[in-house]
């Protein structure tokens, strides 16, 4: 009836193919089977899984920052002590992305508005730049280019210098957080609960300076006096975003150039005799970038069953890697013609004729029953 309804034999319909499963007994390609295998093992295991953690789901983001520095410095001038802190060093007052502490001042006070930077001798040593300058050259020796008398960049000007001693010992204070929106909005804060631990300490908050020069690489500050320093400061995360609590990597590094100096200037203006003026100070300074930032992860049954399924997949290949070896790179000519000798082919469909072949041995064994009665 079945044969009816499709219109032609069941057993062609519903046939199916099977492979022949050649077995070769032979070193070489069992050597090369295995390695890739176990090669195969060793790089889904140790790489995918321990090395890359390939079973998690993964996300980046950057997190906060906020900053206060607090201490004390002094300088000698003439045998007048000077104190400066950090609202005579630090620049700008509020920046998550980085600051500048001043710690050796050249100063300039009490300039005017005058002619004192491009010598000159008669007026063609002045370029006609107007309003800049109008070629002209004064009577002082000068271009009539107007600046800031006396100038700090000119020949002869009088500059006083500073070098702030103890900032080494001032504290900067860092209080720094992250969350991963894509797994929650669990907030991770390195200053819970331990608002005045003092570096290496966990989640320490106070960092002293020389420590944090230190672990740039600066083992002294008078190495810096000249150029000053570029010191970046990151607090790396990485959250299992499952648990309540994350503890950072924080890591130093120097980052500048140890050549063009870092500098910053400040200007403070002021009337004096019905005349404006201002005091000039240039700080170099040590520049610290500042960064918090991470990976939050999750363990993900989906990836670990994609990783699993890469490396069954990758396993299989063995068996392609040394069938293609077996059958056109084996070195001996005779066994490679053997090898290809055997491949699979389709097999003639025997099953219709099952129930002829349970007749026949019906029959087999009733003559042979008949044999033994007779005998």
């Amino acid at each position: 009836m079945l044969e009816k309804i499709l219109g032609k034999d069941p057993d062609e319909v519903f046939s199916y193919q099977t492979e022949k499963v050649l077995i070769i007994r032979d070193l070489l390609l069992a050597i090369i089977g295995l390695i890739f295998s176990a090669g195969v093992l060793i790089y889904t295991i140790l790489y995918v899984f321990l090395v890359l953690e390939r079973y998690n789901e993964k996300g980046i983001w950057t997190g906060y920052m906020f900053y206060r520095l607090t201490g004390k410095g002094y300088s000698d001038d003439n045998g007048l002590m000077k104190v400066w802190d950090h609202g005579d060093l630090l620049y700008p007052e509020q920046d998550s992305k980085g600051i500048m502490l001043g710690f050796a001042v050249q100063e300039v006070n009490s300039q005017e508005i005058g002619y004192c930077l491009v010598p000159c001798d008669i007026d063609d040593d002045c370029p006609n730049i107007p309003p800049k300058c109008y070629g002209h050259c004064t009577s002082n020796g000068y271009c009539d280019a107007p600046t800031w008398c006396p100038n700090i960049d000119a020949n002869g000007t009088v500059i006083t210098y500073y070098y702030v001693k103890g900032v080494e010992n001032f504290f900067l204070e860092l209080w720094t957080g992250i969350y991963f929106p894509q797994f929650s909005d669990h907030e991770y804060i390195s200053y819970k609960g331990n608002k005045h631990e003092i570096y290496p300490k966990d989640k320490a908050t106070l960092f002293r300076i020389g420590d944090i020069l230190y672990e740039a690489g600066i083992e002294k500050i008078e190495d810096i006096y000249e150029t000053g320093a570029i010191i970046d400061i990151s607090f790396y995360w990485k959250c299992d975003t499952t648990l309540s609590d994350c503890i950072p990597e924080i890591h130093f590094s120097r980052d500048d150039s140890e050549e063009l100096p870092i500098i910053y200037n400040r200007i403070y203006h002021y009337t004096e005799d019905e005349l404006v003026k201002r005091d000039y100070k240039r700080f170099t300074a040590i520049k610290f970038l500042l960064r918090s930032y991470g990976q939050g992860f999750q363990f993900s049954l989906f990836l670990t069953v994609l990783q699993v399924s890469a490396g069954l997949a990758l396993l299989k290949m063995g068996q392609v890697l040394s069938d293609f070896i077996m059958l056109y790179l084996y070195p001996n000519r005779e066994k490679r013609e053997g090898f290809a000798m055997f491949k699979t082919e389709d097999s003639v469909d025997f099953s219709d004729k099952a129930y002829k072949i349970d007749y026949i041995n019906f029959l087999r064994e009733n003559q042979d029953k008949e044999q033994k009665e007779d005998s």
